[in-house]
């Protein structure tokens, strides 16, 4: 969807991106993974050892609402810490 987007809407200098965040500690976030048992193995795989937090997932948006990203358009961005490498 998000390649279809960005080929139709690029004509018109409007760019469609689109991420993908690991679990996004939030207060809810926070209590639902609080139990080791079930963090645990998600956490095993994530290369960075934690789970993103509010802000990792806002400057990545901040960044692809800035001109420095003015080329980026049609991806799929992980916001995962590795999880997907592993």
């Amino acid at each position: 969807m998000t390649r279809v987007l960005s080929d139709e809407l690029g004509r018109f200098n409007i760019r469609a991106n689109c991420i993908n965040p690991i679990v996004t500690m939030t207060d809810l976030a926070a209590r639902a993974w609080s139990d080791p048992a079930k963090s645990g193995p998600v956490l095993a795989r994530i290369s960075l050892s934690r789970f993103a937090e509010p802000a990792d997932v806002a400057q990545v948006i901040a960044f692809l609402l800035s001109d420095a990203s003015a080329m980026l358009n049609g991806l799929a961005i992980p916001i995962d810490g590795g999880f997907l490498v592993r």
